[in-house]
């Protein structure tokens, strides 16, 4: 099986292997604001929302957005992971995708997940604010909901 030993040496090992230890690998999805396939693939989790890839301008037509807050309301999306430079952009260009993360979660912390390339707080871990976390990720510090 797929997993992290398969992982090439790089700077997604970590974040994938937060989504993976503190995710249900059956139910839940995770969402992330920025280009990063390979998240979903070593984490072995699915993208929420039908969104794959939300940066730039793609996917951000109010059609579209509407179909995606409506599949994510629908599904278990403990963890939303946003390049936190980047929220800005995510913010007016997905506004109704942000309204609906606004509306739902909290901000559960920063870090860089290990990445030298990101500053400490490079990237901003939203959770559900209806799901409590089942324990804290030793390393990261960051709630768990498996």
């Amino acid at each position: 099986p797929v997993g992290p030993h398969w992982m090439p040496v790089g700077r997604i090992n970590p974040l994938a292997s937060y989504v993976r230890d503190c995710t249900d690998p059956v139910v839940d999805r995770v969402l992330a604001t920025w280009f990063v396939p390979e998240l979903y693939f070593f984490s072995q989790r699915g993208f929420a929302a039908g969104m794959v890839v939300t940066f730039g301008g793609h996917w951000s037509e109010r059609q579209y957005q509407e179909r995606s807050v409506e599949l994510w309301a629908r599904q278990s999306v403990p963890i939303v992971i946003v390049k936190t430079d980047e929220y800005e952009d995510f913010r007016v260009r997905h506004s109704l995708l942000d309204t609906y993360l606004r509306e739902h979660y909290a901000v559960a912390g920063r870090t860089n997940f290990g990445d030298p390339e990101m500053n400490d707080a490079g990237y901003t871990v939203w959770t559900r604010t209806d799901r409590a976390p089942v324990r804290t990720h030793p390393t990261w510090q960051m709630p768990c909901f498996a």
